[in-house]
């Protein structure tokens, strides 16, 4: 249900950039040179997209995450399966600010700020390494 919310936007975001591609002068080279469109796509436009695609699939990720723990936490997910979320509805069921069960409420907490965090440094890393203008300052060209 969170992939068929989270979607949309994505979608506007790729295909702006895939209309942006299509204005450039390497595409009219490539549609004069006879070029068909599949090949057209997959090798001029697929370098310019696929860090925006991995940085927004990533990102989603982490959306999704954060949106289940929330839901988690206010108690409208299945509260048998186990997750961070979950675990701090549990935490905050059973009182463990009051009886000083600091560790009950701090472990989720944590392992989900180290979550959002590898997956930031992910979508960094791989926008950095996919991105064509990054990849040729690197190499040298």
């Amino acid at each position: 249900m969170l992939s068929a919310f989270g979607w949309a936007w994505d979608a506007r975001l790729i295909r702006s950039v895939v209309l942006s591609l299509r204005e450039r002068d390497f595409t009219k080279t490539a549609m004069l040179s006879g070029t068909g469109t599949v090949k057209l796509v997959l090798k001029e436009y697929t370098p310019f997209t696929m860090p925006l695609i991995f940085s927004t699939l990533i990102n989603n990720m982490s959306w999704a995450i954060g949106l289940e723990m929330t839901l988690a936490i206010l108690g409208l997910v299945d509260l048998n399966n186990p997750t961070l979320g979950t675990m701090l509805n549990w935490a905050i069921v059973y009182h463990a600010i009051l009886l000083e069960r600091w560790w009950w409420i701090l472990t989720p907490v944590i392992l989900s700020l180290f979550m959002f965090i590898a997956l930031y440094w992910l979508s960094v890393s791989i926008s950095e390494y996919l991105d064509p203008r990054t990849r040729i300052q690197r190499v040298g060209g």
